[in-house]
């Protein structure tokens, strides 16, 4: 089912074009594998500088019923997904990771995946986790990051939503602030320094 939800103009186009927010298929495994990998650049980069590498190792473990994409004139151009607590948006496909990041640095990243993606979620049933928000560089600051999240909540039966953020991702704050969302707790960050942010800000929407 595709939302088609508003209007984006194009840099340099004077028409409007039609941004349409709508479930992922098996065709978009792989372009939701590299926009990972280009908005989360700065993580993975610690450990691997070739992004095209990490898509590689990301994509078969992508759950794809998970995730949803917002596609301008026939290309994703962000992608978020929304996980509960029966499952993550992202499995660890040992096997890929070693294969295109050869066995050492294929094994930090899944240990990095295990970290950050992996541990159970300890939500009720009625609760819906938003992860994996990215925009590529081009199109941040449009409001495509909020209509999809806006889709998620209008279109799922959860009634309660969470998200986190980092505290240096001011933007992503405000972003998430304007939807309705509330912060109600942080945590410090594991080696916060190595990644750039000292704690995670939680934040909760309520139906």
């Amino acid at each position: 089912m595709t939302y088609i939800l508003a209007a984006i103009p194009q840099k340099g186009k004077n028409r409007m074009e039609h941004l349409n927010i709508q479930k992922a298929t098996e065709r978009d495994r792989s372009q939701i594998a590299n926009i990972i990998s280009v908005c989360y650049e700065k993580e993975f980069s610690t450990l691997i500088k070739d992004m095209a590498k990490v898509a590689s190792a990301l994509s078969p473990g992508i759950q794809i019923p998970r995730f949803y994409t917002a596609e301008l004139n026939g290309e994703i151009i962000g992608i978020t997904a929304c996980s509960d607590h029966t499952g993550r948006a992202v499995h660890i496909d040992r096997k890929a990771c070693r294969k295109s990041l050869g066995i050492i640095k294929g094994t930090l990243v899944i240990l990095f995946l295990s970290n950050e993606f992996m541990h159970s979620l300890p939500y009720p049933k009625d609760t819906g986790y938003i992860e994996f928000v990215g925009v590529l560089p081009t199109y941040q600051g449009r409001s495509v990051a909020r209509r999809m999240i806006n889709t998620i909540i209008e279109t799922s039966e959860y009634q309660n939503f969470i998200l986190d953020v980092t505290d240096v991702n001011i933007p992503a704050q405000k972003c998430y602030q304007n939807i309705g969302f509330q912060e109600f707790k942080r945590t410090p960050e594991k080696n916060g320094k190595t990644k750039g942010f000292d704690e995670r800000i939680f934040m909760e929407y309520k139906k």
